[in-house]
């Protein structure tokens, strides 16, 4: 079976249920949330084996999240460091309802992996991957945490292994300049970049529409493939061959929206899935859009499915 393996930090997010806010709210879910965990995730939900890793601290908070996402079918391999010495990062998060807007607070400091170094990461896992995908919002972290990123490319880099990034911009965790500067440093390893057009209009400054700003980033940054996320649910994906670019668009299907937090990592996990299975990119997008639209119907950042579920929406695509 082909292997997406994933790298990099994931939080433990917490967030009350329904649309309660944290001032009354008498509890809360806890869900594992990090775009390459869940990347991995979605890669399980469209066949392909999806493994995670990662540098955590070996105490309940982290065991916890790694439970969650093995109950998803997703592989780990983590480094488990003294929890005196690295802390778990947090999220809190609440659902927006019109007209008020979705809160986030971000306790992501001094994570094992903002401590890490390359040397604690099983790169053997690496350099035997089909697909090995990074998110921004990691290399952002710490200096550390962007050095353990780029080695992490360059092992797949040079082993031949297909490499790809997100473009994952989180407001109030890190800068816009510290995203441009960490993929700068990345992007010369990056084979495929998956980002949202409202993130490029933040992060780049873009606000083209999906298919030129496919066409200008894979341009400027020297991409072989951009897949774009546009806001109603659909993508939009490129790639570069000899004379002019192909590029693949698929709507999304009618979605009975419950929370979008886990729908550019499972449009992510999805069409790299497929594609490290050996999938043409038109049918890998098509499916990771289900994908996506599946993730939405669930509260979290997790997508919960099947193969056969992701089939039966894609069925239902058609006339799309």
């Amino acid at each position: 079976m082909a292997e997406l393996v994933t790298f990099g930090d994931t939080a433990l997010q917490l967030s009350p249920r329904e649309s309660e806010r944290f001032a009354t709210a008498r509890d809360a879910r806890l869900h594992a949330s990090g775009i390459e965990s869940g990347a991995a995730a979605a890669a399980t939900a469209v066949g392909t084996a999806g493994t995670w890793l990662s540098r955590l601290p070996d105490a309940a908070p982290s065991r916890r999240l790694v439970g969650q996402l093995h109950q998803h079918g997703v592989a780990t391999d983590v480094t488990w460091v003294d929890p005196d010495d690295a802390r778990q990062g947090l999220i809190f998060h609440e659902s927006g309802r019109e007209p008020r807007e979705e809160a986030i607070v971000y306790d992501w400091e001094h994570t094992a992996v903002a401590a890490g170094s390359a040397e604690d990461l099983p790169m053997e896992r690496v350099r035997a991957a089909d697909t090995v995908f990074v998110g921004l919002s990691t290399a952002v972290l710490s200096e550390r945490a962007l050095a353990s990123t780029e080695a992490v490319l360059q092992a797949a880099h040079e082993a031949g292994v297909t490499t790809a990034a997100a473009v994952d911009y989180r407001p109030g965790l890190r800068s816009v300049e510290r995203y441009r500067e960490a993929l700068a440093d990345l992007v010369a390893m990056v084979d495929v970049l998956v980002v949202s057009d409202t993130h490029a209009e933040t992060v780049f400054e873009k606000n083209n529409r999906p298919r030129t700003l496919a066409n200008t980033l894979a341009a400027e940054l020297d991409l072989e493939t951009v897949v774009v996320a546009r806001a109603d649910g659909g993508a939009v994906a490129l790639e570069v061959s000899p004379g002019t670019n192909v590029v693949h668009e698929q709507a999304a299907p009618e979605t009975d929206v419950v929370s979008t937090t886990g729908r550019q990592a499972a449009l992510a996990g999805g069409v790299l899935g497929r594609l490290a299975d050996g999938a043409p990119l038109d049918e890998a997008l098509t499916d990771a859009v289900a994908a996506a639209a599946l993730a939405c119907t669930v509260p979290g950042p997790l997508l919960t499915a099947t193969p056969e579920e992701v089939s039966a929406v894609v069925a239902r695509m058609a006339d799309l």
